[in-house]
């Protein structure tokens, strides 16, 4: 497999890849002090997005909108985040600006999902408040916030979930035919859908306590498995099918402070990465072998990383694993 460091950045924290309109770019962020960037894949241009705070959790790109993002911004390890909040930073005449649109402390993860045209703002939070780094006797909330066409705040926010502790996962995700958000937490994973009256709709989905998870086809059957780090920076990797009963764990694999879930196509096979924060910290590589024998194998990518996210794509017929390997303060790409 082969190597390719993107781009050095001390206390790297968070990557992604965001397609502005069929232009790829690397998303990369910090949880110290230090800028947030968006890396050009082929001319492998660095814009300065913006210049902190720092401590930045996650990015993700207003739907329909080639020029705003939306990030958390302010969460500093060990879950130093009083003055946490949600970001948005637009492009204009060539310049990224960047403005507070919300305060919201601790703030860990966001994400937007389209209704009926208007771009609704998911932001969790890990807890309201925090004593000291490990306390966590107060949960984490929800909101969720329109945002009007320029991304600003159409109303203010609304509070939707105030219970869900330790959150750590937020995906947007298909599997009923109507696209909804999925939060994680100690109380398990919620869907939230769109209801009737614009109003929106709460289903427990997974009664675990999951720390981060994705919906994926590992198995290659065309049904979505679940996969799950559990508990919260999790010591197992699990896969579980969907049955009339509950939900059937196929597989499970030890991890060490599991952290950067994510899945899609390998070397043309179905896989799903995730990485070790302690022990060998270790970037790892689960690969479904396919039939007859339907086996999951496992893979090191690469020990002494310590990965916090990471992202399988496909560009021009091209497999590859995006990885911010904090331990050496690198944004890696294999393939």
């Amino acid at each position: 497999m082969k190597k390719t460091i993107i781009t050095n950045l001390p206390q790297v924290y968070t990557v992604d890849v965001l397609d502005f309109n069929g232009q790829i770019y690397y998303g990369v962020g910090s949880e110290g002090e230090y800028p947030f960037y968006l890396i050009g894949l082929e001319e492998s241009e660095m814009v300065k997005i913006s210049n902190g705070p720092g401590g930045t959790m996650c990015m993700v790109i207003v739907p329909g909108d080639n020029k705003r993002l939306v990030s958390v911004m302010g969460l500093f390890p060990p879950f130093k985040g009083a003055e946490a909040a949600i970001y948005l930073h637009e492009e204009r005449k060539g310049d990224w600006h960047t403005k507070k649109l919300i305060d919201l402390p601790f703030a860990h993860r966001c994400e937007i999902l389209t209704v009926d045209n208007v771009n609704w703002l998911f932001a969790a939070s890990v807890s309201v408040f925090k004593k000291y780094p490990e306390d966590w006797s107060l949960p984490g909330e929800l909101y969720i916030i329109p945002l009007d066409q320029q991304g600003n705040l159409h109303d203010e926010p609304k509070k939707f979930i105030n219970n869900v502790t330790r959150n750590h996962g937020m995906i947007k995700a298909n599997l009923t035919g109507t696209e909804a958000i999925y939060i994680s937490g100690k109380e398990g994973i919620f869907e939230i859908a769109p209801g009737f009256n614009s109003d929106w709709a709460m289903t427990v989905l997974f009664e675990n306590e999951v720390s981060e998870f994705v919906f994926f086809d590992i198995n290659d059957d065309e049904i979505k498995e679940l996969i799950t780090i559990e508990p919260f920076h999790g010591d197992t990797l699990n896969v579980y099918i969907k049955e009339r009963e509950g939900w059937k764990r196929i597989y499970q694999s030890v991890l060490e402070f599991g952290h950067g879930l994510s899945a899609g196509t390998f070397s043309g096979k179905p896989s799903v990465v995730v990485g070790n924060r302690r022990g060998d910290r270790a970037l790892n590589l689960f690969v479904y072998e396919g039939t007859p024998s339907g086996k999951i194998k496992k893979q090191v990518v690469e020990k002494g990383v310590g990965p916090t996210q990471t992202k399988i794509f496909t560009y021009k017929s091209i497999d590859y694993i995006l990885s911010s390997n904090q331990v050496k303060g690198e944004v890696a790409l294999y393939h």
